[in-house]
């Protein structure tokens, strides 16, 4: 019960512009995360006759790809801050989500895979990490659920509605190549 609790305002969340720019990094990779997942086993699998098991593998890989950077992190945010490593994700990004609409081979794709869960990973991961060191100790509750809400939560809702109609219209291939733009 928080009667005789001080009231905690999310002002200063929003007023922090790096927080901001942050967030819409993280709602954009979240995005194209979550169409990824909810549409690219289609396509690989009808558009591109792979096997069921190669989506399987391709969520293996992905796993693979993000423990080098759970390992690196704290080195890596020391010696380069979050804006460098954010960049290197975002770049991650934007060649992944081109060579998955280019690459037609099982090999191509599970390289690649290698590098699709660095982008929302390292988004979110950077953003709870600055929050941490950034917003006041009342507040870091507060952020925490407003980047799980407006970063992870609506960019799926949004992915699974959109990129339905948009892979309808556009085709998943052609999406993928948005997918390149959204990360730039």
């Amino acid at each position: 019960h928080a009667r005789n609790v001080k009231k905690v305002s999310i002002k200063p969340i929003l007023k922090d512009k790096n927080i901001l720019l942050l967030l819409l990094f993280l709602f954009a990779g979240q995005f194209i995360f979550s169409f990824y997942l909810n549409f690219y086993m289609i396509y690989i699998t009808r558009d591109l006759n792979f096997p069921g098991w190669a989506w399987g593998l391709c969520a293996l890989f992905q796993v693979f790809g993000e423990i080098p950077f759970f390992l690196l992190f704290n080195k890596l945010y020391k010696k380069f801050g979050i804006q460098k490593i954010v960049f290197v994700a975002i770049s991650f990004g934007i060649i992944r989500y081109l060579a998955l609409g280019f690459f037609t081979s099982i090999p191509l794709v599970l390289l690649t895979s290698l590098l699709t869960g660095a982008l929302p990973t390292v988004l979110l991961y950077s953003l709870v990490i600055y929050l941490n060191d950034t917003v006041a100790p009342e507040i870091k509750a507060t952020s925490q659920t407003f980047i799980y809400s407006l970063g992870i939560f609506l960019p799926k809702i949004l992915a699974g509605i959109l990129g339905g109609f948009l892979s309808q219209a556009m085709g998943i291939k052609n999406m993928l190549y948005v997918c390149a733009l959204i990360s730039v």
